[in-house]
């Protein structure tokens, strides 16, 4: 049986031998499992990489399962390179930055459920990562909370990650116009997924496990994906549009920023009521991906 997303196989170090490494590595992450209590994937999706022999033994699962947990750690956030799949269930937003000339650039926020006092700002373990609020005060000790965008990923990844799957369960992190989230952590044969706009939690349920389910059956991240669609979950016509990118750091363009007229946002994450989503606001989309190498 072939193992997805794989970095098994290849030659990596260039002397001829082919790396047979099967101990493979994952990580997944549920800040908010306390939110989306039993439409968040990452138990089931932890079960099934658990599955896979190149995975059994190797999976990592920090996961808040009430709101004082601090389970995932800023120490997570920066340990993407040890792994070789890394799923996160969380809160996203588009945050958009009004210019001088009326223009905005905008680009994809996705919360890490860190919090901090202010007064730690100066640590060094919190650079790159985006306040997000809410500012209670403006004392020194007001507790704000931390993003992750692409300038995190420029700060602790400048090579990008390499011979990687990362996917962001979360809203409004896929294919934002001029955006360079995925440009600036990729790395030689990586891939990108994420929802393009605001999504329900039962159909992030729905659509991961099915991905993985598919990659359990030995399937490359691109037919995994490719199920995902022909299943209804996360294409043209549902709520919300699941997209993949395939990239290479050789290849992929560093793209400028989006310059579009509308009104300042900031990015919230909140839980709605109901069934709940993965970010505020509503939206839908149209689907899109871009060919690349396959893992």
């Amino acid at each position: 049986m072939p193992i997805p997303i794989a970095v098994v196989g290849e030659d990596l170090t260039g002397d001829g031998e082919v790396d047979q490494r099967d101990q493979k590595r994952a990580l997944v992450l549920a800040p908010y499992f306390w939110q989306f209590s039993q439409w968040d994937e990452s138990d089931h999706l932890a079960e099934r990489l658990e599955s896979i022999p190149a995975y059994e033994g190797n999976v990592t699962v920090h996961v808040n399962r009430t709101q004082g947990d601090r389970n995932v750690t800023v120490q997570d956030w920066l340990s993407f390179e040890d792994y070789d799949a890394i799923f996160i269930s969380t809160h996203g937003a588009r945050e958009c930055n009004v210019q001088p000339d009326g223009m905005e650039w905008c680009y994809a926020v996705v919360s890490t459920g860190l919090e901090l006092n202010l007064i730690d700002l100066n640590a060094t373990l919190y650079k790159g990562f985006e306040l997000v609020g809410p500012f209670e005060n403006e004392s020194s000790n007001a507790v704000i909370s931390l993003g992750f965008t692409k300038y995190t990923a420029k700060k602790w990844y400048p090579n990008g990650l390499d011979n990687t799957l990362l996917s962001l369960s979360a809203c409004e992190t896929g294919l934002i116009p001029g955006d360079e989230l995925a440009a600036a952590v990729a790395g030689e044969q990586f891939v990108l997924m994420a929802w393009t706009e605001v999504v329900p939690s039962d159909l992030a349920f729905k659509a991961l496990g099915t991905f993985v389910e598919q990659l359990s059956l030995g399937a490359s991240s691109e037919l995994a994906y490719q199920a995902v669609i022909e299943a209804g979950f996360g294409s043209d016509g549902a709520l919300a549009v699941w997209v993949i990118q395939f990239l290479s750091a050789k290849s992929a363009e560093r793209r400028n920023h989006s310059r579009q007229r509308r009104g300042a946002t900031s990015p919230t994450f909140v839980q709605s009521d109901g069934i709940g989503q993965r970010s505020s606001g509503v939206g839908g989309g149209t689907i899109s991906s871009a060919v690349g190498p396959q893992l």
